[in-house]
């Protein structure tokens, strides 16, 4: 049984025999994306509005770019300093979603 995306990767599972599977999907670096893509519009170390939720609710929180992106890229944030960095994308300028 194959899992939507989330964060980056899919998950794998078979419930007859108990295992899942977590595998990261990457791009070559011959498919990354250039200027000619847009400008960038997150820097490292911007504020961010971190959004996630449902189709009935949404959370809203602030974060901290871990990485520079532009709309549409998928970035690092962090919700604290010292905390792990979470994947989300980018929806518009100041603003990703957490899937």
């Amino acid at each position: 049984m194959l899992e939507p995306p989330v964060a980056g990767g899919v998950i794998v599972r078979c419930p007859s025999l108990g295992w899942r599977l977590r595998a990261l999907l990457t791009f070559p670096a011959a498919h990354a994306r250039t200027d000619t893509m847009g400008p960038i519009v997150v820097r490292r170390g911007d504020t961010l509005t971190v959004v996630t939720g449902a189709d009935s609710f949404s959370v809203v929180s602030a974060g901290i770019a871990d990485s520079d992106g532009r709309v549409g890229d998928r970035v690092k944030v962090k919700m604290t300093p010292a905390g792990p960095a979470i994947v989300g994308q980018l929806t518009d300028p100041g603003t990703i979603r957490i899937f």
